[in-house]
């Protein structure tokens, strides 16, 4: 059961008892004589409208995810865990409930005879004082409000915070809960965040580097990529989730190495991404052994004594190239 749903059922069982005591005793509830509500029937009067201020919050907040747009994970199917109504429901409750708690408290307090105007005047001094002695948890509220405003993440997104990643597990009041995929849990202040990195958001490029030997045809390979982005646009598993079709971009890099290829495609975000990249280095790699190309690889050269030999032969008799 929802923890919440245990306020209205406690305030039912509160108003059922009062209301069962009216029926045995007729001035629990109504002052015969005067004809007016007792204390505690304004009380209970409070506690009633306020439980339905409540629900009718938690209503609104759960109609608001019903009409939130549909969003979809990795496998198509829908989900709502990266919608951004979802990410601020638990702050939104937590809220609520702090406020009409705290509101039903002095009305409770008031109806008892409790004179809440110096109270009130004392919480704020106190308030002033813990402001003042808090400001770290001050400036992590307000920060984080700022964040939620400019919507800069969501329940479940993939974000980078400094040297901290993961998926957003939990937005409290004050900070924000990262689990790493290797499964360690950040949590990271509001306030200590300089700038966020959002991996989940609309799309993705991701970039493939390439090595091969100087001596490659490259329009060979060119054709050989080609080949394979029509193979992977015709292949329903990944049609759904590449937004671009694969392709290579040329030579992007020379060096004593080979040559440095660079290959992009265009895909949505999620764990997706990563089984479409390593689906195309597997094909690549049997593509490239059909048609004859290979990967350039590291060689090293060792003169042995008589090549030393001939070579200071060559410089002495003037037949060195560099001479």
């Amino acid at each position: 059961m929802n923890r919440y749903a245990v306020i209205p059922i406690l305030v039912f069982f509160i108003i059922a008892a009062a209301l069962g005591a009216e029926w045995a005793n007729d001035d629990i509830l109504m002052n015969e004589k005067t004809h007016k509500l007792t204390s505690l029937a304004r009380i209970l009067i409070v506690l009633g409208a306020s439980t339905c201020l409540v629900m009718v919050g938690f209503s609104t907040l759960t109609r608001s995810i019903a009409s939130a747009p549909v969003e979809y994970d990795a496998k198509g199917h829908p989900v709502r865990s990266a919608s951004r109504v979802l990410s601020v429901i638990p702050l939104a409750k937590a809220i609520i409930i702090v406020i009409v708690i705290v509101a039903v408290f002095l009305i409770i307090l008031n109806e008892v005879g409790v004179q809440i105007g110096p109270l009130l005047a004392g919480a704020g001094i106190i308030g002033l004082t813990l402001g003042l002695g808090a400001q770290n948890l001050v400036r992590d509220v307000l920060a984080g409000m700022f964040f939620m405003a400019d919507d800069a993440f969501r329940m479940g997104e993939y974000v980078e915070i400094g040297t901290k990643r993961g998926k957003v597990e939990k937005i409290a009041l004050r900070s924000i809960q990262l689990r790493h995929h290797r499964g360690q849990l950040h949590t990271i202040p509001y306030s200590r965040i300089d700038s966020v990195t959002n991996n989940s958001r609309d799309w993705l490029v991701i970039k493939l580097e390439i090595w091969v030997p100087h001596d490659t045809d490259t329009d060979l390979l060119n054709n050989v990529v080609a080949e394979l982005a029509g193979e992977l646009k015709d292949d329903p598993k990944f049609t759904p989730f590449m937004l671009d079709a694969l392709r290579c971009q040329g030579i992007d890099y020379i060096d004593h190495l080979g040559l440095m290829m660079r290959l992009r495609f265009k895909t949505i975000p999620g764990d997706e991404r990563f089984r479409i990249k390593r689906e195309i280095l597997r094909r690549l790699k049997l593509k490239f052994e059909a048609n004859g190309i290979r990967f350039a690889r590291r060689n090293v050269v060792v003169d042995t004594l008589d090549q030393r030999s001939a070579a200071a032969v060559e410089v002495m008799d003037g037949t060195w190239p560099g001479r």
